[in-house]
Protein backbone atom coordinates (compact mmCIF):
# COMPACT_ATOMS: atom_id res chain seq x y z
CA UNK A 1 0.00 0.00 0.00
CA UNK A 2 2.88 2.09 0.92
CA UNK A 3 4.51 1.79 -2.50
CA UNK A 4 1.19 2.71 -4.44
CA UNK A 5 0.90 5.51 -2.40
CA UNK A 6 4.42 6.77 -2.94
CA UNK A 7 3.74 5.72 -7.10
CA UNK A 8 0.37 7.85 -6.74
CA UNK A 9 2.08 10.95 -5.42
CA UNK A 10 4.68 10.93 -8.46
CA UNK A 11 2.07 10.44 -10.63
CA UNK A 12 0.60 13.49 -9.49
CA UNK A 13 3.21 15.40 -9.35
CA UNK A 14 4.60 14.86 -12.73
CA UNK A 15 0.98 15.76 -13.96
CA UNK A 16 1.41 19.15 -12.18
CA UNK A 17 4.89 19.78 -13.46
CA UNK A 18 3.90 18.93 -16.91
CA UNK A 19 0.47 21.58 -16.57
CA UNK A 20 2.99 23.95 -15.39
CA UNK A 21 4.62 27.09 -17.74
CA UNK A 22 7.82 25.72 -17.10
CA UNK A 23 7.56 22.12 -18.70
CA UNK A 24 4.44 23.44 -21.06
CA UNK A 25 4.10 25.36 -24.05
CA UNK A 26 5.51 29.09 -23.13
CA UNK A 27 2.48 31.27 -22.91
CA UNK A 28 1.13 33.05 -25.42
CA UNK A 29 1.89 36.18 -26.59
CA UNK A 30 -0.87 39.39 -26.00
CA UNK A 31 -0.69 41.56 -28.76
CA UNK A 32 -2.91 44.68 -29.07
CA UNK A 33 -4.05 46.67 -32.20
CA UNK A 34 -5.79 49.31 -33.54
CA UNK A 35 -8.33 48.45 -36.76
CA UNK A 36 -6.18 50.52 -39.41
CA UNK A 37 -6.30 48.31 -42.55
CA UNK A 38 -4.52 46.47 -44.31
CA UNK A 39 -2.17 46.18 -41.59
CA UNK A 40 -4.59 45.02 -38.86
CA UNK A 41 -8.11 44.38 -38.15
CA UNK A 42 -11.30 42.34 -37.33
CA UNK A 43 -13.15 40.35 -40.15
CA UNK A 44 -16.86 39.68 -40.11
CA UNK A 45 -15.90 36.65 -38.11
CA UNK A 46 -14.35 38.24 -35.53
CA UNK A 47 -10.99 37.18 -36.28
CA UNK A 48 -7.81 39.16 -36.60
CA UNK A 49 -6.12 39.86 -39.88
CA UNK A 50 -3.99 42.04 -41.70
CA UNK A 51 -0.44 41.82 -43.32
CA UNK A 52 1.45 42.46 -39.80
CA UNK A 53 -1.24 40.38 -38.00
CA UNK A 54 -0.70 37.23 -40.74
CA UNK A 55 3.11 38.45 -40.42
CA UNK A 56 3.32 37.20 -36.48
CA UNK A 57 1.09 34.43 -37.32
CA UNK A 58 3.76 33.23 -39.27
CA UNK A 59 6.62 33.91 -37.71
CA UNK A 60 4.86 32.00 -34.64
CA UNK A 61 3.83 29.33 -36.45
CA UNK A 62 6.34 26.85 -35.50
CA UNK A 63 8.07 28.43 -32.47
CA UNK A 64 5.85 26.64 -29.88
CA UNK A 65 4.10 30.34 -28.76
CA UNK A 66 0.84 31.07 -29.43
CA UNK A 67 -0.46 34.51 -29.78
CA UNK A 68 -3.70 36.20 -28.43
CA UNK A 69 -4.43 39.86 -30.51
CA UNK A 70 -7.07 42.13 -28.89
CA UNK A 71 -8.44 45.30 -31.04
CA UNK A 72 -8.28 48.68 -29.00
CA UNK A 73 -8.86 51.87 -29.12
CA UNK A 74 -4.70 53.29 -30.05
CA UNK A 75 -4.48 54.70 -26.60
CA UNK A 76 -5.84 51.96 -24.51
CA UNK A 77 -3.63 49.93 -26.51
CA UNK A 78 -0.40 51.81 -25.09
CA UNK A 79 -1.74 52.01 -22.23
CA UNK A 80 -2.05 48.59 -21.39
CA UNK A 81 1.64 47.82 -22.48
CA UNK A 82 2.43 50.43 -20.43
CA UNK A 83 0.64 48.82 -17.46
CA UNK A 84 2.09 44.88 -18.37
CA UNK A 85 -1.66 44.02 -19.36
CA UNK A 86 -0.59 43.18 -22.63
CA UNK A 87 2.97 42.37 -24.34
CA UNK A 88 3.59 44.73 -27.58
CA UNK A 89 1.44 47.15 -29.41
CA UNK A 90 1.36 47.63 -33.09
CA UNK A 91 2.21 50.77 -35.21
CA UNK A 92 4.00 52.54 -32.87
CA UNK A 93 6.96 55.12 -33.35
CA UNK A 94 9.64 57.19 -31.44
CA UNK A 95 6.59 59.88 -30.29
CA UNK A 96 4.67 57.14 -28.49
CA UNK A 97 7.28 56.50 -25.46
CA UNK A 98 7.62 52.55 -25.68
CA UNK A 99 10.77 50.22 -26.74
CA UNK A 100 10.39 49.32 -30.58
CA UNK A 101 11.68 46.18 -32.10
CA UNK A 102 14.14 46.96 -34.86
CA UNK A 103 12.44 46.04 -37.84
CA UNK A 104 9.02 47.79 -39.85
CA UNK A 105 6.49 46.00 -42.05
CA UNK A 106 4.25 49.53 -41.71
CA UNK A 107 4.35 53.00 -43.23
CA UNK A 108 2.13 55.42 -41.64
CA UNK A 109 1.95 57.44 -45.17
CA UNK A 110 0.42 60.81 -44.20
CA UNK A 111 -1.47 62.88 -46.84
CA UNK A 112 -4.49 65.29 -46.83
CA UNK A 113 -7.62 64.15 -48.23
CA UNK A 114 -9.86 66.86 -49.69
CA UNK A 115 -13.40 67.34 -51.28
CA UNK A 116 -12.47 66.29 -54.81
CA UNK A 117 -14.29 69.30 -56.47
CA UNK A 118 -11.50 71.22 -54.78
CA UNK A 119 -8.63 69.04 -55.67
CA UNK A 120 -7.08 71.39 -58.35
CA UNK A 121 -7.72 74.75 -56.41
CA UNK A 122 -6.88 73.25 -52.39
CA UNK A 123 -3.41 75.33 -52.59
CA UNK A 124 -4.57 78.14 -54.15
CA UNK A 125 -6.88 78.70 -51.88
CA UNK A 126 -4.55 78.07 -49.31
CA UNK A 127 -2.70 80.83 -50.10
CA UNK A 128 -5.67 83.19 -49.52
CA UNK A 129 -7.25 82.11 -46.15
CA UNK A 130 -6.24 79.75 -43.50
CA UNK A 131 -7.53 75.84 -44.23
CA UNK A 132 -9.34 73.78 -41.53
CA UNK A 133 -7.63 71.17 -41.61
CA UNK A 134 -8.61 68.11 -38.92
CA UNK A 135 -6.11 65.83 -37.69
CA UNK A 136 -6.64 63.16 -34.93
CA UNK A 137 -6.89 63.83 -31.17
CA UNK A 138 -5.55 60.73 -30.08
CA UNK A 139 -2.02 60.35 -32.36
CA UNK A 140 1.04 62.15 -31.21
CA UNK A 141 2.03 63.03 -35.29
CA UNK A 142 5.56 63.29 -36.32
CA UNK A 143 6.98 67.20 -35.79
CA UNK A 144 7.06 66.77 -39.86
CA UNK A 145 3.09 66.85 -40.12
CA UNK A 146 2.99 69.62 -37.61
CA UNK A 147 5.99 71.72 -39.86
CA UNK A 148 3.79 71.22 -43.24
CA UNK A 149 0.49 72.22 -41.47
CA UNK A 150 2.28 75.12 -40.13
CA UNK A 151 3.72 76.08 -43.56
CA UNK A 152 0.18 75.99 -45.24
CA UNK A 153 -0.90 78.78 -41.92
CA UNK A 154 -3.62 75.79 -41.62
CA UNK A 155 -6.37 76.61 -38.46
CA UNK A 156 -6.84 72.51 -37.12
CA UNK A 157 -8.81 70.93 -35.58
CA UNK A 158 -9.07 67.94 -34.08
CA UNK A 159 -11.34 64.99 -33.28
CA UNK A 160 -11.17 60.94 -32.44
CA UNK A 161 -10.44 58.73 -35.33
CA UNK A 162 -11.60 55.85 -33.69
CA UNK A 163 -13.92 53.90 -35.79
CA UNK A 164 -15.23 50.41 -35.50
CA UNK A 165 -16.37 49.48 -39.28
CA UNK A 166 -16.19 50.90 -42.50
CA UNK A 167 -19.30 52.49 -42.08
CA UNK A 168 -18.12 54.24 -39.81
CA UNK A 169 -15.39 55.24 -41.54
CA UNK A 170 -17.50 56.19 -44.68
CA UNK A 171 -19.74 58.83 -42.16
CA UNK A 172 -16.02 60.23 -41.31
CA UNK A 173 -15.45 61.45 -44.71
CA UNK A 174 -18.53 63.47 -44.62
CA UNK A 175 -16.98 66.01 -42.87
CA UNK A 176 -15.40 67.55 -46.51
CA UNK A 177 -18.60 67.26 -48.37
CA UNK A 178 -20.16 69.86 -45.93
CA UNK A 179 -17.41 71.80 -45.72
CA UNK A 180 -16.74 71.83 -42.20
CA UNK A 181 -13.58 70.93 -42.58
CA UNK A 182 -11.28 72.12 -45.51
CA UNK A 183 -8.68 69.12 -45.40
CA UNK A 184 -8.36 65.85 -43.48
CA UNK A 185 -5.03 64.13 -42.14
CA UNK A 186 -5.66 60.42 -42.63
CA UNK A 187 -3.30 57.64 -43.97
CA UNK A 188 -3.10 57.11 -47.69
CA UNK A 189 -3.50 53.40 -47.97
CA UNK A 190 -6.38 53.21 -45.49
CA UNK A 191 -8.23 56.61 -47.15
CA UNK A 192 -7.90 54.85 -50.76
CA UNK A 193 -9.78 51.79 -49.71
CA UNK A 194 -12.93 53.76 -47.91
CA UNK A 195 -12.62 55.94 -50.94
CA UNK A 196 -12.62 53.16 -53.55
CA UNK A 197 -15.22 51.14 -51.52
CA UNK A 198 -18.20 53.91 -51.16
CA UNK A 199 -17.08 55.39 -53.64
CA UNK A 200 -16.42 58.90 -52.17
CA UNK A 201 -16.14 62.23 -54.28
CA UNK A 202 -12.88 62.71 -52.48
CA UNK A 203 -9.04 62.81 -53.28
CA UNK A 204 -5.81 62.35 -51.82
CA UNK A 205 -2.76 65.12 -52.11
CA UNK A 206 0.70 64.55 -51.99
CA UNK A 207 1.83 62.98 -48.39
CA UNK A 208 2.65 65.47 -45.85
CA UNK A 209 5.47 62.51 -44.70
CA UNK A 210 6.04 59.24 -44.57
CA UNK A 211 6.89 57.48 -40.93
CA UNK A 212 7.90 53.79 -40.29
CA UNK A 213 5.49 51.92 -37.41
CA UNK A 214 7.13 49.69 -35.27
CA UNK A 215 5.79 47.23 -32.68
CA UNK A 216 6.04 48.13 -29.51
CA UNK A 217 6.43 47.13 -25.74
CA UNK A 218 7.64 47.82 -22.46
CA UNK A 219 11.13 47.70 -21.39
CA UNK A 220 10.20 44.82 -18.94
CA UNK A 221 9.52 42.64 -21.80
CA UNK A 222 12.94 42.66 -23.32
CA UNK A 223 13.43 39.03 -23.46
CA UNK A 224 10.04 38.65 -25.63
CA UNK A 225 10.57 41.30 -27.59
CA UNK A 226 14.35 39.73 -28.37
CA UNK A 227 12.71 36.77 -29.33
CA UNK A 228 10.09 37.95 -31.42
CA UNK A 229 12.44 39.81 -33.41
CA UNK A 230 14.50 37.19 -34.08
CA UNK A 231 11.74 35.35 -35.59
CA UNK A 232 9.85 37.61 -37.53
CA UNK A 233 13.48 38.63 -39.05
CA UNK A 234 13.72 35.17 -40.37
CA UNK A 235 10.36 35.30 -42.22
CA UNK A 236 11.53 34.88 -46.09
CA UNK A 237 10.64 37.65 -48.36
CA UNK A 238 8.78 35.29 -50.39
CA UNK A 239 6.15 34.70 -48.04
CA UNK A 240 6.55 38.50 -46.75
CA UNK A 241 5.60 39.14 -50.62
CA UNK A 242 2.58 36.59 -51.07
CA UNK A 243 1.12 37.96 -47.51
CA UNK A 244 1.18 41.36 -49.17
CA UNK A 245 -0.69 39.95 -52.12
CA UNK A 246 -3.53 38.84 -50.29
CA UNK A 247 -4.52 42.29 -48.99
CA UNK A 248 -3.82 44.07 -52.61
CA UNK A 249 -6.64 46.58 -53.58
CA UNK A 250 -8.52 44.91 -56.99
Amino acid sequence: MHTLYAVSAIVLLMMQLWSSSSWGTPAPLRICFERWWPYSYVDESMQAKGIEVDLIRYALSHSGTDVIFTELPYKRCVEAVNQGKLDFTLHVDETDGLAMLDQSFVNWELTLAVAIKRQESFYEQAVQRSPIILIAEEYPYPDEVYSALKALNADIVTRSYYESTDAQAKSFFATLSDSRVDAIVVDRTWAAKIIHDFDLPVALLHNLHIEPQYIGYHPNNEKKALRLQHLLSSIPESVKKEIERRYQQP
